[in-house]
């Protein structure tokens, strides 16, 4: 995944298979959803575009709302128990985390906030595909 120029000039975050180069997140079209496990995304049908973003790090940056607003998990189990990672007078013990594509953050209920996920997560990251 990465941010790729188009032929017409502007960016557009995509990923490759095979010979097939597809935007992903914001940067592709909408498409209208046809299942159930689908609808949570209708909120967000506004924010697909299909125009060219005019750098790499806007590119990314779409990318990353898209993550924030649609994979964010703010209950993701971690199966064991460990500190919150932010600051508390005493260590507060939690099993849960904010998660993003395999990014963790171990955080306690009061910390477990998208506000706090966003400050935190460092992502997306370019790969090569």
């Amino acid at each position: 995944m990465k941010a790729r120029i188009l032929l017409i000039g502007g960016y557009l975050w995509s990923e490759r298979s095979g010979e097939t180069i597809r935007p992903l997140g914001y940067c592709a079209v909408y498409s209208v959803p046809l299942f159930e496990e689908e609808a949570a995304r209708i909120p967000f049908a506004a924010k697909h575009h299909a125009d060219a973003h005019l750098t790499p790090e806007a590119a990314l940056a779409c990318y990353r709302e898209h993550q924030l607003d649609q994979h964010l998990d703010l209950n993701y189990d971690l199966g064991f128990e460990t500190a919150c990672t932010e600051p508390h007078d005493e260590p507060t013990p939690t099993t849960k985390a904010a998660e993003i594509e395999g990014w963790r953050l171990a955080l306690c209920e009061e910390h477990r906030t998208p506000e706090l996920a966003a400050l935190r997560y460092p992502g997306p990251w370019e790969s090569d595909d």
